[in-house]
């Protein structure tokens, strides 16, 4: 779940933290850049990393004999099935923040379906469940305000296949 959140906060902080960081209007040159991608990525890669191999921990803590090639197997046949959406239907219709919206809605479901025999936890989850697809739901709202330099106002923004289009 804290992984489907970050996502639009990760694209917000990028673009915002990009007028802190550097003097707006000037040419950034190679390295600074690769710097400024690299140091905003690192918490969501790190994450990201961390998921997939302490689910296989999570899944051999229940069932001792869980193969751990499954989830491996798994996670391939996902990773194909994000990158072909998202290669030849995403990037055609829809803007960065719907299109991670649309990736990570499967993945908060699956998210709340672990949880579902947990009567314990429920209160929480569906709560942590609720404040994460708010978040998705406000990076669709706040995308066309992060694209603009400080104290300017879009006047109209549409992304193309050939890029943005923001005026």
């Amino acid at each position: 779940m804290i992984l489907a959140g970050f996502c639009p906060v990760q694209i917000l902080a990028v673009r915002c933290l990009k007028n802190l960081i550097f003097i707006p209007g000037t040419s950034v040159g190679f390295y600074p850049t690769i710097n400024y991608i690299f140091l905003t990525i690192l918490p969501y890669c790190l994450l990201l990393g961390f998921v997939l191999p302490y689910s296989l921990y999570i899944l051999r803590a229940e069932q001792g004999d869980f193969p751990g090639a499954r989830i491996y197997i798994a996670d391939n046949i996902g990773d194909m099935t994000g990158g072909i959406l998202f290669s030849f239907f995403l990037t055609f219709w829809a803007t960065p923040m719907q299109a991670a919206l649309t990736a990570n809605l499967p993945l908060l479901a699956v998210s709340l379906l672990l949880f579902r025999g947990k009567a314990r936890f429920r209160a929480a989850v569906l709560g942590s469940g609720s404040v994460v697809l708010t978040i998705l739901a406000n990076g669709i709202l706040l995308e066309d305000r992060t694209l603009a330099r400080p104290h300017e106002k879009p006047v109209y923004y549409k992304e193309s296949r050939y890029g943005r289009i923001a005026l």
